[in-house]
């Protein structure tokens, strides 16, 4: 089912337009790196923070509040360009045993994003200008190694096709 969805998509003008492009696709990958930029280096900030490594200082709302809407904004860039760069060749990334590892690794980053922010965050009150909790240093940690990995397995799919 999904490879029959990814040989209609490949298939269209949009993907042919990518694929055959001497400029759109290059472009696309630039759009790429530099969101990946802004999303891993403001949630780098917030990670070492959780861990305990840097801006021990700072408030953790304070760098929050600062850094994650250009996170979310990365995201987005991150995002629409990604979707667009696998809209080039679908079924050639569907076969990629690396695009597969990138996508779990976005999940579990996704996911432990989604638990930090709905459980342990909430009562930053109580931590928000000392040590953090455990469970947010954990959380911290995974999301740098998450993203960390994200990032290089991100560069092998190129690689390896």
């Amino acid at each position: 089912m999904l490879l029959s969805l990814c040989e209609w998509l490949g298939s269209t003008d949009l993907s042919t337009t990518i694929r055959e492009s001497l400029w759109v696709y290059p472009m696309l990958h630039w759009w790429h790196i530099l969101s990946n930029t802004f999303m891993f280096g403001t949630i780098v900030f917030l990670d070492l923070r959780l861990i305990g490594i840097g801006f021990a200082k700072r408030r953790v709302t304070d760098i929050a509040e600062q850094l994650l809407p250009w996170t979310w904004f990365g995201w987005a860039m991150m995002f629409a360009s990604g979707a667009l760069i696998f809209t080039s060749d679908p079924v050639k990334y569907y076969g990629n045993f690396f695009f597969r590892v990138k996508l779990v690794l976005m999940l579990l980053a996704g996911v432990n994003a989604l638990l930090f922010h709905s459980t342990i965050y909430r009562g930053v009150a109580a931590w928000n200008e000392g040590k953090a909790p455990a469970r947010a240093r954990i959380a911290g940690a995974i999301s740098l190694a998450s993203w960390v990995a994200i990032v290089m397995v991100g560069r092998a799919v190129g690689y390896f096709q």
